[in-house]
């Protein structure tokens, strides 16, 4: 049980704090409900003769009368076994039936034989979608897209977009696609994340009639001009607004989810957030919110494996997410698995040269591998990055206490104490013993 965690960020010890530096801090419909029209009203299957016969397959497989469809697409094999449009109507079979592996096999022969089958980019992209290969999904669905858009792909694109973390291009796509269906629930879902992670380039406004408009956060001065008594909605309201639209589309959403977990956090009701947080695991939404939530709550009650599973899991369905390997490196060295933290540590990396979470990553990992030295140059570079986060420079103070650099240590944590002199009560505990025991 969880009744003794105080709250989803975790804390750690003295001794531990002495030792370590602490991180800085699908709704995808089912196979057979998305659609898109082939534009071409026959296909080639013989190589002599033209046939709709695979438009009817089509319409069989929608049905889920898989049967008939696995009777049809022999019969249509008999013709010409390798052609594209088979392996493309096999797929799609292998893949609502479930034999995912299979399926994608008959899809890279497809989309190889005919690269302008605008339908078997488009399953091929859902299907890599199910198995969480993000990045070729994408490169699927824009092929898919620029060879004959239609209305399927939006909803399609601002997920797979969303799923790669670029929030840029899913949110026009999952806007576009609200214009035509209001209750698109894939839509709702990616802009609701992206107002969790407060990534929009929108923001809401309340017009001097009252009407609420989202305008482009470039557009806001000349609103203001054009309505002197407009007001802005603030950021909380907005991620409420979506959630709230998200929850009478599906009250089993994901993001409905993750709101009730991160209430029952705030109400100290911990086993109450893990049966929410589980629910949106369960979720086919590429975020990581879910398990990174578990893992914090696991980390506070002291449960570092079930922690460490979370984080599994978590790369599992979400796989190279930064913040779940920053995560997944700070478990490995609470529990002293110096391999596994260098192993994280490595694919951040990888995947992310030169980024944020790489410097905090590098800063985090050296600092606690006992190599401060090392730390050093990540945690400068972190701080020039951040100069604004009193959290990189108090790690780059114990780095440099660590490292012998005693000078170096004491004009980090004096930044770090400026930027949160004004707000001294605001701090947590780990964060003032952080500070204090600095200096």
């Amino acid at each position: 049980m969880l009744s003794d965690a105080s709250g989803i960020y975790f804390s750690i010890g003295i001794g531990d704090l002495k030792r370590l530096l602490r991180t800085p801090q699908l709704v995808l419909l089912p196979l057979d409900q998305w659609v898109k029209q082939n534009p071409d009203q026959s296909t080639d299957v013989s190589g002599t003769e033209t046939t709709n016969i695979p438009k009817e397959i089509e319409a069989l497989l929608a049905k889920k009368k898989f049967d008939e469809a696995r009777t049809a697409i022999q019969l249509l094999a008999e013709k010409n076994p390798d052609a594209a449009v088979v392996h493309r109507l096999e797929g799609e079979l292998l893949s609502r039936t479930g034999h995912l592996d299979s399926a994608l096999g008959e899809f890279t022969i497809s989309v190889k034989q005919d690269p302008n089958d605008t339908l078997a980019h488009f399953y091929y992209a859902i299907a890599l979608f199910e198995a969480h290969r993000f990045q070729e999904a994408l490169s699927e669905e824009q092929t898919s897209y620029r060879l004959s858009p239609g209305p399927g792909d939006q909803p399609l694109l601002a997920l797979l977009y969303y799923a790669n973390h670029d929030y840029r291009q899913a949110e026009p796509m999952a806007r576009a696609t609200l214009d035509t269906d209001q209750n698109n629930e894939t839509a709702i879902s990616v802009l609701t994340g992206i107002a969790y992670h407060g990534a929009s380039s929108y923001v809401r406004i309340q017009d001097s009639q009252g009407k609420m408009w989202d305008v482009p956060q470039s557009n806001l001065e000349a609103a203001r001009r054009a309505d002197p008594n407009l007001q802005v909605v603030n950021s909380a309201q907005t991620l409420s607004d979506w959630v709230q639209q998200a929850a009478r589309v599906n009250a089993d959403n994901f993001w409905v989810h993750i709101t009730n977990a991160n209430d029952a956090v705030k109400q100290k009701q911990p086993d109450r957030a893990v049966v929410e947080y589980a629910a949106a695991e369960k979720d086919d939404f590429p975020d990581a919110t879910a398990y990174l939530g578990l893992t914090y709550l696991y980390l506070r009650a002291s449960q570092i494996g079930q922690a460490s599973d979370q984080i599994k899991l978590g790369l599992s369905a979400v796989p190279e997410d930064a913040q779940l390997l920053n995560e997944g490196m700070f478990i490995a060295l609470l529990a002293r698995n110096n391999t596994e933290a260098k192993r994280r540590f490595d694919d951040i990396e990888q995947f992310y040269p030169n980024s944020g979470s790489a410097l905090s990553s590098g800063c985090l990992y050296y600092y606690g591998t006992l190599q401060s030295p090392n730390a050093l140059s990540y945690c400068e570079r972190l701080t020039n990055e951040f100069p604004s986060d009193h959290t990189s420079h108090s790690n780059y103070g114990w780095a440099a206490l660590d490292a012998n650099q005693f000078q170096l240590a004491l004009r980090e944590f004096s930044k770090a104490y400026q930027l949160v002199s004004s707000n001294w009560n605001q701090l947590t505990d780990v964060q003032v013993v952080d500070l204090m025991w600095g200096f």
